[in-house]
């Protein structure tokens, strides 16, 4: 009732996460960033992704779509929001009893690599957090069996989750390289100065709890603005930035990426299948490297 007429809310766990706003008897035309005449509607910006939009009448439909925009229903807009937030968010929405229910699922097929598994190898919750880690970073994990084959071949001397999640990702390579790679089988890819991936990974501290970064904020910020600046060559690719690093810092230096630039996707050379052509955008530098 406190929504104003057309709005909507995602809640997750009570609390609101993504919202819209909805013209009724209208129809949103978006701007794929190729349409160059204008038509007439109501400007607004497509929620999901923030593209340029228009609400337009239903009998303007032919005449967006001819000048090229592509036109979509209320209710596609709204199921496109709505999965996407639950694309990034899948790593909430994932616990103990749905991890349980896939193991139980790949059991059926599969007994010996569960039975050794869970729990002689790993709990049920480091499994969990495992999968929960993939999901946080879009990846997708269909292929249980490799995750499950991978931390039983690792889960009996490898206790640190964050080193099993890495361990795992190599397994999934080409479901990782498939996602960035374009038609062509080419990645557009930034990579770290040579002295840049030097000092991040003589920042890792190791300790009980396990391996942090402890770069000081001033190199880490000069890393980052060097890194925005590099992106902006991405605007005439039209694909995702990506950023590929040693398997050592992978991790670490997403951790820190996600505090500047939350979601560019890092990935490290061993995820990378070598049947993958890369074309480097461009190298992060930082001037005072040392």
């Amino acid at each position: 009732m406190k929504l104003k007429p057309g709005a909507y809310s995602i809640l997750l766990k009570g609390i609101e996460v993504a919202s819209g706003d909805l013209m009724v008897n209208h129809l949103l035309a978006m701007n794929p960033g190729t349409a160059d005449e204008p038509i007439s509607g109501i400007a607004t910006a497509e929620p999901t992704y923030g593209l340029e939009a228009f609400w337009i009448k239903p009998a303007a439909r032919e005449e967006a779509n001819a000048k090229g925009y592509t036109v979509v229903d209320l209710a596609t807009v709204m199921t496109t929001h709505l999965s996407d937030v639950i694309r990034r968010h899948a790593h909430e929405l994932v616990g103990r009893q749905e991890v349980q229910k896939l193991l139980d699922t790949l059991k059926v097929s599969h007994p010996k690599v569960v039975e050794e598994l869970v729990p002689n190898l790993m709990s049920l919750g480091g499994v969990v957090r495992v999968i929960q880690n993939l999901l946080h970073e879009q990846v997708p994990v269909r292929d249980l069996l490799t995750i499950m084959e991978t931390l039983a071949d690792w889960g009996g001397g490898v206790k640190q989750v964050d080193v099993l999640t890495e361990h795992v990702r190599q397994a999934l390579a080409r479901t990782i390289s498939s996602l960035y790679q374009s038609e062509e089988g080419r990645l557009n890819v930034l990579t770290l100065a040579q002295k840049v991936e030097k000092k991040v990974a003589e920042s890792l501290q190791k300790t009980d709890q396990g391996t942090f970064l402890a770069i000081e904020p001033a190199y880490a910020k000069a890393i980052m603005d060097d890194l925005a600046i590099k992106m902006e060559d991405y605007k005439t690719l039209g694909t995702q930035p990506l950023l590929v690093c040693s398997a050592q810092i992978r991790s670490h230096f997403k951790k820190l990426s996600d505090r500047f630039i939350p979601g560019l996707a890092v990935l490290s050379y061993d995820e990378i299948v070598s049947s993958a052509k890369i074309h480097i955008v461009g190298t992060v530098e930082v001037s005072d490297a040392d």
